[in-house]
């Protein structure tokens, strides 16, 4: 919660302005700092959690009413967002289920893996289907806690492709996944997201094949994998230094081959995980040394990395980690 300097009202973590004098907040971190991948996903944020996982109760069963199919479901503060295919986007207040959700639509369907980053909600969608271009969408979701709801579209953005697998916000940027319909794929880059007035979108990278993205907060490193002629790069952008980051690439020593694209991968500290190849295997690369690390496990459709309580030292370097695959510690 945020409390108001100027009357003390408490107010939700992502409001912008007060509930009751409008004063204007701070900003706050209660976020989660990437994309999830899916709503299997849980992400990785800020909160330890414990070995044993608490005993769970059936409280409310919410039933959105979407004419398509769900496309995500993301979650911050109390809130729960929910976005179906076909653009429609829902939010339920979770200490208030007996209301009927925040309902608003945008003009396309939706493929890309939408994000929350600082209170606002940034979604891609395709808004020419024969063509195969798209957009990109920022709500600021500051007034959600007023009666009625205040959502406002900051600003939004044509895209020369459709944004596919996931949207990332990180620090001023968003990273997006372009796709064409020829079957190649581009990293797009759009800088001053926070104001109203971002920067046209710049490409990066150009291939075939290539990653979701994934984000280290403490590290402030953005990461993804891409393969050109049967070679895998790890790529990184470094946001620590305070300037536009650059990305640098690194070909990967003993790489296994064929990530799987719809797979999205995860990272921590150093360690990059994703899954290769027919066996679905789950493996750890190791960005410092640009080699592989080390298989995890086989047969894998999902996965999930979470909690942050023990240490690990990696080149000197601590990195907090555990990770749970099918309801058991790796």
């Amino acid at each position: 919660m945020k409390r108001c300097k100027k009357c003390r009202t408490p107010n939700r973590s992502f409001s912008n302005y007060c509930r009751f004098c409008r004063g204007e907040l701070p900003e706050s971190n209660e976020f989660w700092p990437g994309c999830k991948g899916g709503p299997q996903r849980i992400g990785l944020n800020r909160y330890v959690i414990p070995y044993s996982p608490p005993n769970l109760k059936l409280k409310e069963i919410i039933n959105f009413d979407f004419s398509s199919r769900c496309r995500s479901i993301l979650a911050n503060d109390g809130y729960l967002v929910a976005v179906s295919e076909n653009g429609s986007i829902k939010i339920m207040d979770l200490n208030r289920v007996e209301k009927e959700p925040y309902t608003f639509t945008t003009d396309g369907n939706i493929l890309a893996e939408p994000a929350l980053h600082n209170g606002t909600l940034y979604i891609g969608n395709i808004r020419n289907q024969q063509v195969g271009k798209g957009g990109i969408y920022a709500y600021t979701l500051g007034g959600i806690s007023l009666d009625p709801p205040e959502i406002n579209l900051r600003w939004d953005m044509d895209l020369k492709g459709a944004p596919v697998q996931a949207v990332l916000p990180f620090d001023d940027r968003i990273y997006l996944n372009i796709g064409y319909k020829d079957g190649h794929r581009e990293i797009h880059v759009i800088d001053n997201i926070k104001g109203s007035k971002p920067t046209s979108p710049t490409c990066v990278y150009n291939g075939v094949r290539s990653s979701t993205l994934a984000a280290d907060p403490p590290t402030k490193k953005v990461f993804f994998l891409s393969e050109e002629r049967g070679r895998l790069f790890i790529n990184v952008f470094d946001h620590s230094n305070g300037t536009a980051p650059v990305m640098s690439s690194k070909p990967v020593k003993d790489a296994p081959s064929d990530f799987l694209e719809h797979i999205p991968i995860a990272v921590l500290g150093a360690k990059i995980f994703a899954v290769f190849g027919d066996k679905k295997d789950l493996c750890r690369l190791d960005e410092y040394k640009s080699s592989f690390d080390t298989k995890i496990t086989g047969r894998v459709r999902n996965y999930a990395l979470a909690g942050m309580n023990k240490q690990v030292v990696i080149n000197s370097q601590p990195v907090y980690f555990q990770l749970w695959e099918i309801g058991r510690k790796i």
